[in-house]
């Protein structure tokens, strides 16, 4: 049998701390505060003219969007909707549907050859009135307040090269595919239906 060097074995033991000291662990990509901004434009005139098909070519909203906002810690995640975007919603959402009743009722108008004023007239109630009701059959404070509760979230999380898992507080758990492209992190969460891809820029 060989006769094993000591000095041989200490060179090994040597060689092998060295390589072990010299794989630094990778630095977690996550860590910090990221901002980006979920778009529902299409979705949500999706679903209004698939409840009523006649709003196609009047249905022409513009930045529809809410803020999200994640903190990433080393094992824990928190998300929550930035509160200045869901007023900017609404009041988008407003003026989107403040153009669509203009829009229906010049139509309308045209087609019997009559003006705006005779249409509302006929309906009895005045332009401001009647978007007004129009707005509030929308229920977008509801809507908004329902979102803002459930986006405010809180849990642990792991990922891998595709996606990240979410374990919330209420034990359930989300799949988001992610990515980086520079210092974007681009997150897709989605609803059942629809995808929505959130590009996030790391706060300062």
């Amino acid at each position: 049998m060989k006769k094993r060097s000591l000095l041989f074995v200490l060179t090994m033991i040597v060689a092998m701390l060295f390589t072990a000291c010299g794989e630094e662990e990778k630095p977690n990509p996550f860590l910090g505060k990221w901002s980006g901004n979920m778009d529902l434009t299409n979705s949500i005139v999706k679903e209004m003219v698939s409840q009523n098909e006649s709003l196609k070519e009047y249905a022409k909203f513009d930045k529809l969007m809410l803020t999200l906002e994640f903190e990433f810690a080393e094992e824990e995640v928190s998300l929550q909707m930035n509160d200045a975007s869901a007023q900017q919603f609404i009041s988008n959402a407003e003026a989107g549907i403040t153009d669509m009743v203009d829009a229906v009722v010049a139509d309308e108008a045209a087609e019997y050859s009559v003006t705006v004023e005779d249409v509302y007239a006929g309906m009895n109630v005045t332009r401001e009135d009647y978007i007004q009701s129009v707005i509030d059959a929308m229920h977008l404070e509801q809507m908004i307040n329902a979102m803002i509760e459930a986006f405010e979230l809180n849990g642990t999380y792991e990922s891998d090269d595709e996606k990240i898992i979410v374990f919330y507080e209420d034990n359930t758990y989300e799949e988001m595919k992610y990515s980086f492209d520079g210092d974007k992190l681009f997150i897709t969460v989605s609803d059942g239906t629809n995808e929505y891809v959130i590009e996030c820029t790391k706060a300062e």
